[in-house]
């Protein structure tokens, strides 16, 4: 009997899902749409609801093909969150996510600068310092969104929500921590509270 494989890729302007078997064929795919929101020139916002409505339409679509005891395996993967959702220590989403297009933190960029110097930052987290890091979108939200900042217990990438949300698991992959940028030593593969103290950061 066929085993499957729901794959799913939550994106900018919409999240797509893919059911194959486990040899590779594809049965059904399918893409929900959705918006961000653009309230000033050069930020960009996402509704956290979003992303997990259309990741819930996707699997209940895709599911109904094949009995759920056959799907093996769900994976999940999602665009660069930027600052992440900021959700509370219920897991519910207080605020929306500052993607990776949103260019806002050009001051706070430029005092990370002034903080750590580049070699370091290079050394340690394989980035510089520039408003597209989620880390400088983190120090811009601090700094002007304070409520937020201080109500917040997590910043979750999409990916981490959605599972979060489905799993009650909270956790997080390299490669979405090491794209917050300045915070995250990848030699270590851990935060680095040095740099997070240095940058203000909690």
């Amino acid at each position: 009997m066929a085993k499957y494989i729901l794959g799913i890729d939550v994106g900018t302007s919409g999240t797509k899902a893919m059911l194959i078997t486990t040899s590779g064929e594809v049965i059904a795919q399918k893409k929900d749409n959705y918006s961000f929101s653009t309230p000033h020139s050069g930020w960009a916002e996402a509704n956290a609801q979003d992303w997990l409505n259309a990741v819930s339409s996707l699997i209940r679509t895709l599911s109904s093909h094949v009995d759920d005891a056959d799907i093996v395996a769900i994976g999940i993967d999602g665009l660069y969150g930027g600052s992440g959702i900021p959700v509370n220590q219920q897991g519910q989403a207080i605020g929306p996510a500052l993607i990776w297009m949103d260019r806002r933190a050009v001051l706070e960029a430029s005092k990370a600068s002034e903080l750590v110097d580049s070699s370091t930052l290079m050394a340690v987290t394989a980035n510089q310092s520039d408003p597209y890091y989620g880390y400088t979108k983190l120090m811009w939200l601090k700094t002007h969104e304070p409520d937020l900042y201080n109500k917040t217990d997590k910043f979750l990438p999409p990916e981490s929500f959605i599972i979060s949300k489905f799993t009650g698991e909270v956790s997080i992959n390299y490669s979405a921590a090491g794209n917050l940028g300045g915070i995250f030593d990848i030699n270590k593969k851990q935060w680095s509270h040095e740099l997070a103290k240095k940058l203000g950061l909690d």
